[in-house]
């Protein structure tokens, strides 16, 4: 793809400008240069190879006032500007600087281009694509212009408007290997593997410099689906060693390189260390869907087959639309002996990619294995003797449970108020736990701002539709005002009373997320803890009372609200590792045959027994007459 290229000739900046930095300024706070030394200015400007003398020699020039930089002139400097912005790894200025330029020349086909490939590099792949389109729609026509568009139609996930511009900018300039490469994994995700693989092969045989790991392992994933396994092995073979020459030939290595060899060692005969390049990678990077996907399928090769579902649940939660990860979820769900949620996972892959004959082959052994299933359960059990650990009969513990999703929020680390020390290691055992006791997908979210908390609750809110139980456990700060209560993200102020219905969630939110689903429905709030927002806040309303706990809740029928403190109470976060709920509640929930009603009972008993009766816990709402078994045994 087009990338963005340094000015051909730098120039010394001290030399050059010496004394112009004296020029008069005006009253409008305008430079008043000299001809000469305006040209001066623009000619470092545009041709300096540094960025901040980019940098310095651009705003120089745009000190001069309107007569002596013309508006098309003044946005070419701007243009220059944001170029040496780009160069510092200054997004923010140069985006803005562009946008002042299109201001004075809006349209400038150039400008947008520029535009589109800085948002590009900030990863804001909507605002990009709507920018190349523009450009293209100013009479940027040319084969690289068609490229950029299409890679950014394939960056927001719509493979066939990506391959449609591919195709268009190989008709001018046929020989371009990078866009074959790009065609290539677009027609992959298309389900059309055989031209994947002719696509992905020119671009590594003619892309020279430019071939990357991830040209081998996508041609090996084409070959996978063609049933040649074998030729797939030397692929991924390849990927390893070129990521791995990448990574060893530098003292500053790419992050995702690790990500590309993960992917080539999971699929090839090294998971472990394919594991560990994605636990390296996740320790500085934000989550993303390839990372969870390489280590899935590292898992899977290990026949972990817990841990390869949890990631593969995180991945597609991240992209549902990753690379055949649905058929390779099924694939693990079949071998685990979930049939039942492996014939979901591969109808979901067919209904994207029709036809795909892996997950074709997948979802007929799965219905054979479910046949099985249902068959053996169907036979009488030997006993019917109620299980000595709960009471739940054989018959019960083994019903199907169903589709089980969970969201588990932790926020520990708070921008304004001193940091929680338990939440998030509350978080991540509540999150294990539901994992072991066979929740088929559950999704972790750590420290999550005002924006990424609502963003979360709104894709489990999707996930959530449909499915037989919907659990969201919270663990961090809450706060209760005017009878209303609310959860608070990491990046909260809560400067006045006011300020908590634009900073915070409220809890009807939190239940709004769960509401999909057809049976249980249950919310987990380990927020009671002493808040301290309450000492600085400025009472704005004087009718809004804030009160330290959660209030009590009355949810809807179906609905189960649990609180690590009653209704006014405050939960303590715990000495050790975990809080004292999060203990008695992760015991309880692994003891096999407990009805949901006792199980909660069981764990006020142990958190009053922990805490020397400071902390009990309540349960607000009702759910209907069946049983619900978090662990059947």
């Amino acid at each position: 793809m087009r990338r963005l290229k340094p000015p051909i000739l730098g120039t010394l900046l001290a030399v050059i400008l010496g004394t112009s930095l004296a020029a008069a300024t005006t009253a409008q706070g305008q430079t008043k240069l000299t001809a000469t030394e305006l040209q001066r200015y623009i000619d470092i400007c545009f041709k300096a190879k540094d960025g901040n003398e980019n940098v310095a020699a651009c705003t120089a020039a745009l000190s001069a006032g309107e007569k002596q930089l013309s508006k098309p002139n003044r946005a070419m400097v701007l243009y220059s500007r944001a170029i040496g912005y780009t160069k510092l790894q200054q997004f923010d200025p140069a985006v803005a600087d562009v946008t002042k330029g299109l201001a004075l020349t809006p349209q400038s086909a150039k400008h947008y281009t520029l535009r589109a490939l800085l948002y590009r590099k900030q990863g804001k792949n909507d605002l990009a694509l709507a920018d190349f389109k523009e450009a293209v729609n100013k009479g940027a026509k040319g084969a690289g212009d068609y490229a950029d568009r299409g890679r950014s139609y394939f960056d927001v996930g719509d493979y066939e408007k990506a391959l449609g511009d591919f195709d268009t900018s190989l008709r001018t300039a046929p020989d371009n290997a990078m866009v074959h490469g790009y065609r290539g994994v677009a027609l992959l995700r298309l389900g059309r593997v055989n031209e994947a693989v002719t696509d992905l092969t020119f671009q590594i045989e003619k892309g020279g410099n430019n071939v990357i790991p991830g040209d081998y392992t996508h041609r090996g994933f084409a070959l996978i689906e063609l049933g040649k396994a074998d030729e797939a092995k030397a692929d991924f073979a390849k990927a390893e060693a070129l990521a791995t020459g990448k990574i060893e030939g530098t003292s500053t290595p790419e992050a995702y390189w690790y990500v590309d060899r993960a992917f080539a060692r999971a699929l090839g005969d090294n998971p472990d260390g394919a594991v560990a390049d994605i636990s390296r990678y996740l320790s500085t990077q934000a989550q993303t869907a390839d990372a969870f996907q390489a280590r899935a399928l590292a898992y899977a090769a290990k026949r972990n087959y817990r841990d390869a579902l949890a990631d593969f649940s995180q991945a597609i939660n991240l992209d549902r639309k990753k690379l055949f990860i649905l058929r390779q979820r099924g694939d693990v769900y079949l071998a685990a002996g979930q049939p039942e949620l492996a014939i979901a996972d591969y109808q979901a892959q067919l209904s994207q990619i029709a036809g795909n004959a892996l997950a074709m082959t997948g979802l007929e052994k799965a219905k054979q294995a479910m046949a099985a299933k249902l068959q053996a359960s169907a036979t009488p059990p030997q006993s019917t003797s109620a299980s000595t650990t709960g009471g739940a009969p054989p018959s019960q513990a083994k019903a199907e449970l169903g589709r089980r999703v969970a969201l588990v929020i932790g926020n520990s680390n708070y921008a304004n108020v001193a940091a929680l020390p338990n939440p998030k290691n509350d978080a991540a055992k509540v999150a294990d736990t539901l994992r072991k006791i066979g929740f088929a997908e559950v999704t972790l979210a750590e420290d999550t701002d005002f924006r990424s908390l609502n963003r979360a609750l709104q894709d489990f809110a999707s996930q959530a539709d449909g499915a037989d139980w919907a659990v969201i456990y919270y663990a961090g700060h809450g706060i209760e005002i005017a009878n209303t209560n609310y959860l608070v993200p990491v990046d909260a102020k809560l400067a006045s009373d006011r300020d908590v219905t634009f900073e915070a969630v409220p809890l009807d939110r939190v239940m709004a997320a769960s509401e999909g689903a057809k049976g249980m429905r249950l919310v987990i709030l380990d927020a009671c803890r002493n808040n301290p927002f309450l000492a600085n806040m400025t009472r704005k309303t004087a009718t809004r009372a804030v009160s330290r706990g959660l209030s009590r809740v009355e949810p809807d029928g179906g609905t189960l609200v649990v609180y690590a403190a009653k209704a006014g109470e405050v939960a303590l976060d715990g000495s050790g590792g975990n809080s004292p709920f999060v203990t008695a509640l992760t015991t309880n929930l692994q003891k096999p045959g407990i009805e949901i009603g006792k199980l909660f009972r069981l764990v006020r008993d142990d958190v009053m027994k922990a805490t020397d009766r400071k902390q009990e816990p309540f349960t607000y709402g009702s759910l209907p007459g069946e049983d619900f078994i978090f662990n059947p045994g």
